[in-house]
């Protein structure tokens, strides 16, 4: 299902970390996230409730601070109608 290949995609990720650092990735990923909900002229706090999250959770989310579930991924993806790998900084195509 494709939740399942979700969460292989980001093992993936995880894994064959080689031409950028992990960081830098996670910095342009957490970026993204914060970007599409800024071009949704959404707060955090709107963001949070839409998706069901505390508040902190979400801001944690947005600086980094804190590993974004597949399901939420899976959930900003279909939210903003872009593909996963838009989210996690795949491609730059968005759909």
């Amino acid at each position: 299902n494709a939740l399942q290949c979700l969460c292989k995609l980001r093992e993936t990720i995880d894994r064959k970390d080689k031409g950028e650092t992990y960081m830098s990735r996670k910095v342009k990923f957490y970026r993204r996230i914060r970007d599409l909900r800024e071009d949704s002229d959404m707060t955090q706090a709107q963001a949070a409730k839409k998706f069901h999250l505390d508040l902190n959770t979400y801001a944690r989310y947005e600086r980094g601070e804190a590993r974004v579930p597949a399901e939420v991924i899976a959930k900003l993806a279909g939210y903003y109608e872009v593909t996963t790998d838009y989210i996690l900084e795949l491609t730059d195509k968005k759909r």
